[in-house]
């Protein structure tokens, strides 16, 4: 399942103000606290990569506040299942954790920044520091999913258990697919065009594309004036290419501000790949069918 990290932290805040009968619960921070791959396969690169770019993409799109380390393999492919079956590297990832915990310990003590914890988690080994943020006054809640979360955080059963974690049941996350699943973008219809230039004109910037089809289309070439970083990061224009590669050009740029477009690689003439609202590369507005 894909989760919308932009609804789930508002989805946990209105569940917490109903369990705790408190009123409207206010998002004041959202933290993520992760790791990513490094000197990995060559065949792992870009998977790789789409890891960090998550992470820009939570910093830009939804503020997150996030905390990411590298994790070093090797020269190995990410999944184990691609590697040797005799290798026995496993890769080792101990400062996440210890960050969540740090971090959530530092905000309680620090007047002010918070009053609830809702933690998405399911480890043991934070009992401890869930303990020490409620003995410092602060309410928890946690979120967690049921095959992921330890039974020491919900059932009286386990020798483990303790009341004392938590200031309400756990949310499970299975039980909120429908709110925080992420929504599929909508399919863009229009049928894609392959073919050549037939004729451009500099000044005007627009022209004759002959397609595979046998007929001529006239095209305008696009620059997006107007358009702003929302509308080609989560809106019509939206892509997962089209992201990694704001990411290149913008790397600064803050949400809602405009943009000038410009194609980080352009089709050659001899190869010219054309749909109307395309804007991975090089935009051309297919404006109407010319009679050949």
């Amino acid at each position: 399942m894909s989760i919308d990290y932009g609804k789930l932290p508002h989805v946990l805040a209105k569940r917490v103000s109903s369990s705790l009968d408190i009123g409207d619960v206010e998002v004041v921070r959202k933290c993520l606290f992760g790791s990513y791959p490094v000197n990995c396969h060559q065949a792992d690169e870009q998977p790789a990569r789409s890891q960090e770019g998550f992470f820009r993409y939570l910093q830009h799109a939804y503020h997150y506040e996030v905390e990411a380390f590298p994790i070093n393999f090797r020269g190995r492919r990410l999944r184990r299942q691609d590697r040797d079956a005799n290798d026995s590297f496993r890769p080792k990832e101990k400062r996440v954790d210890i960050a969540l915990a740090t971090s959530m310990l530092f905000f309680a003590a620090t007047p002010s920044a918070y009053d609830i914890a809702i933690v998405v988690l399911g480890d043991l080994d934070f009992m401890p520091a869930l303990r020490r943020v409620r003995m410092l006054g602060k309410r928890v809640a946690i979120a967690s999913i049921r095959e992921s979360c330890t039974r020491a955080f919900f059932s009286p059963d386990d020798p483990e258990y303790d009341p004392a974690v938590k200031d309400m049941d756990v949310i499970w996350l299975d039980n909120l697919v429908s709110d925080i699943r992420k929504r599929p973008e909508p399919q863009i219809t229009t049928p894609m065009l392959h073919g050549k230039v037939a004729s451009r004109d500099e000044e005007t910037r627009s022209g004759l594309i002959r397609g595979s089809d046998g007929n001529e289309y006239r095209f305008q070439e696009a620059d997006l004036v107007g358009i702003t970083f929302d509308d080609l990061w989560e809106g019509e224009y939206a892509s997962e290419e089209l992201r990694d590669f704001l990411f290149d050009q913008f790397p600064f740029v803050e949400v809602g501000m405009p943009v000038g477009f410009k194609a980080k690689k352009r089709p050659t003439p001899a190869n010219l790949r054309c749909e109307a609202q395309d804007v991975s590369y090089r935009a051309f507005e297919i404006i109407g069918e010319v009679e050949v």
